[in-house]
């Protein structure tokens, strides 16, 4: 079982190699490096927090005993979490790209804990990366119920830059990406296993999310992931921004004229065996070819375009 396991984790499929253009620095080469590294950094590590006690902590310590606790969903310190940022060369990934990085956390939400990234000045206007987690729980088809790492938001983005007039920001897009994704979600996967959950989640809230985390990612429901895949198929060669503008406008269409509408559903990727076997299960995976075959999409004008 933990061979099956082990071997899905360090999976290329799961996540791509992506190198790094590692040195002899002791930092790995490539994303497929990552788990050696995650065997090398110990909980307490991670937990640990030496940093001086500033004057807010100390009256939260004091007067508001609920929000004590000051790591990043539980675990992570800040010192933990720039430790492991160090360690895998994340970082190191962001220098080469000419910033600053710095890590903060906002825990001020107790059920939404925030991880942030900063081009030295902990501001808005240098922030690089907002990730906003916690935790749920999901009930698969057989009645299984899971612990899921929950991606509430993930914006990664250059603040540095902006957009050219031919390539369209996508919704809530306020700079181009960063071009990391590939490894920053390589380090939420590794995330999830530390944190003992079943599996990465989200509610892509448009297709071009879904599209994103559907490299890495299945819904739970195997009649959205074939519809999802047909859309997929059939707006292929469409650029990104405009097939998802069409879904937001109501400009998608099935086979008998009616506009398609995004709603949000779970999608997830596997972690445990439990998770694994519902997505690899003949159910799903027929389920999941029939709906596909069964759906067609296309993209109309917009009312008043002029064809």
């Amino acid at each position: 079982m933990w061979r099956r396991l082990k071997a899905w984790l360090e999976s290329p499929q799961v996540f791509p190699r992506a190198t790094a253009g590692g040195e002899a620095d002791g930092q790995p080469r490539s994303a497929a490096d990552y788990p050696s590294v995650f065997d090398q950094l110990s909980p307490d590590e991670l937990h640990e927090d030496t940093e001086e006690l500033t004057e807010e902590a100390i009256f939260e310590d004091l007067f508001q005993p609920q929000s004590r606790d000051h790591h990043f969903l539980g675990f992570y310190s800040e010192q933990g979490g720039r430790l492991a940022m160090e360690r895998y060369g994340f970082f190191k990934l962001l220098r080469q790209k000419g910033f600053d990085p710095q890590l903060g956390v906002d825990l001020t939400d107790p059920q939404r804990h925030q991880l942030l990234f900063y081009d030295g000045a902990r501001d808005p206007e240098h922030l690089l990366i907002k990730l906003e987690a916690g935790f749920r729980d999901l009930e698969l088809a057989h009645g299984e119920k899971c612990r899921m790492l929950f991606i509430y938001w993930l914006m990664m983005q250059d603040p540095r830059r902006n957009f050219a007039s031919d390539r369209p920001r996508l919704p809530d897009q306020r700079h181009p990406g960063l071009g990391l994704f590939l490894y920053f979600g390589h380090l939420l996967k590794l995330m999830t296993v530390r944190l003992h959950c079943d599996g990465l989640m989200n509610h892509p809230a448009h297709f071009h999310n879904a599209v994103l985390y559907g490299k890495v990612m299945h819904f739970v429901d195997p009649e959205v992931e074939g519809r999802f895949q047909a859309l997929r198929r059939d707006l292929r060669g469409v650029d990104l921004a405009v097939a998802t503008r069409a879904v937001d406008e109501g400009r998608v269409i099935d086979a008998a004229g009616r506009a398609l509408r995004w709603e949000g559903s779970p999608q997830v990727m596997p972690i445990t065996l439990q998770v694994l076997t519902w997505f690899d299960s003949p159910g799903y995976q027929e389920t999941v070819a029939r709906t596909r075959e069964e759906n067609r999409f296309e993209i109309v004008a917009a009312a008043g375009s002029g064809g």
